[in-house]
């Protein structure tokens, strides 16, 4: 995992131990458990978190309950948590801005998806990935990028 920042707050995940929020100081502002869960042959965690400095998502893919959730920056508070239908994955979450709005893209195991990242509303999956997934999505002008693999 990699931390984020939004120039207020470092947002760090640390997989089974959850999420710090700091100041940029160092103290320590909130922290969030997010649970224990067991991950394909015991690799851990990967994927970092990222923010829009209103939101942190983070996307939990494990192999006992994957879900995708948005904490309040400045609190830690969960604002919606969304099962996802997917196993073990170590790939980042990624706001596409584009020109008919925002999306939250994820990739998975089984497929892509989008979601609304105000409310984790689904908007769109497609399938055909691969049994590993590290890639995160990204985005060149009016394209939207993702793969699997390693």
């Amino acid at each position: 995992e990699t931390p984020a920042t939004d120039g207020r707050f470092i947002y760090a995940y640390f997989g089974q131990v959850g999420v710090v929020c700091l100041d940029m100081e160092g103290n320590i502002r909130w922290t969030k458990d997010l649970g224990t869960y067991a991950t394909a042959n015991e690799w851990g965690t990967g994927s970092s978190p990222i923010t829009d400095g209103h939101l942190v998502y983070l996307q939990c893919d494990n192999n006992d309950s994957s879900f995708l959730v948005a904490l309040d920056a400045e609190t830690g508070d969960e604002k919606w948590r969304i099962p996802r239908d997917e196993k073990t994955n170590w790939s980042t979450p990624f706001l596409w801005r584009h020109e008919k709005g925002t999306e939250l893209v994820t990739s998975g195991r089984s497929k892509a998806r989008s979601y609304d990242p105000s409310s984790g509303q689904l908007i769109w999956e497609l399938g055909g990935m691969s049994t590993i997934v590290v890639p995160t999505p990204i985005a060149g002008k009016d394209f939207l990028f993702v793969s699997s693999g390693y």
